[in-house]
C-alpha cells in the first residue's frame, strides 16, 4: 500500500466498511439483536472504540411560502431536528482490525421502557435510528444510518 492510500484513509475515514442490520425484529419492550459486520480493506486499523449510536430523533418540517416583488411564489422547506434519546452501545475498545479480515458482532439492544414508537405526522416525525462507528485517528468510518420502527409486543 502506498503512502497516498494511507493518507487518503486517514483523511476520509476509508479502509473499512461497516454494515449494520437488525437480526429479526425490533421491539419496544423487549431486547432484540443487531448485527454489525466490519470489513477491513488493505491496511490494519487501530480502533480506539467501536460503537453503535442509537438515537430517537424528532424531525419537524415547515413549508414557508414567499412572493417576490414580481409576484412569483416560491416554497422553502425548513427542517429542524432534536435528539430526544441517545445511547452509545460499546462494541470493542482498543482493538486492531487486521487488513483483509471481516469481523461480525451481535449485540442485544433494549430500548428504554418509556420509549415511544416511531411516528409520522403532517409536519413532524419521531424516528429511531442506529449507526455504527469506528473511532480512530483521522476521520471515523461509519455505517449507513439504519432507520427502524420497533414493534410493540402485546404478549
Amino acid at each position: 500500500m502506498g503512502l497516498f492510500s494511507k493518507i487518503k484513509n486517514f483523511i476520509t475515514g476509508g479502509g473499512v466498511r461497516l454494515s449494520l442490520q437488525i437480526v429479526n425484529e425490533s421491539y419496544l419492550r423487549k431486547p432484540f439483536d443487531v448485527e454489525l459486520i466490519i470489513a477491513v480493506e488493505d491496511q490494519d486499523i487501530e480502533a480506539d472504540l467501536i460503537y453503535i449510536d442509537l438515537k430517537y430523533l424528532e424531525e419537524v418540517s415547515v413549508s414557508v411560502n414567499t412572493r417576490n416583488a414580481q409576484g412569483h411564489y416560491s416554497t422553502i422547506v425548513e427542517k429542524e431536528y432534536a435528539v430526544l434519546y441517545e445511547e452509545k452501545i460499546m462494541v470493542e475498545e482498543n482493538f486492531i482490525l487486521e487488513a483483509g479480515q471481516e469481523y461480525t458482532y451481535v449485540n442485544t439492544i433494549q430500548l428504554p421502557l418509556e420509549a415511544f414508537p416511531s411516528f409520522e405526522g403532517v409536519n413532524s416525525k419521531l424516528i429511531w435510528s442506529m449507526e455504527a462507528f469506528v473511532q480512530k485517528a483521522g476521520n471515523d468510518p461509519n455505517s449507513e444510518k439504519l432507520i427502524f420502527e420497533p414493534l410493540y409486543d402485546f404478549g
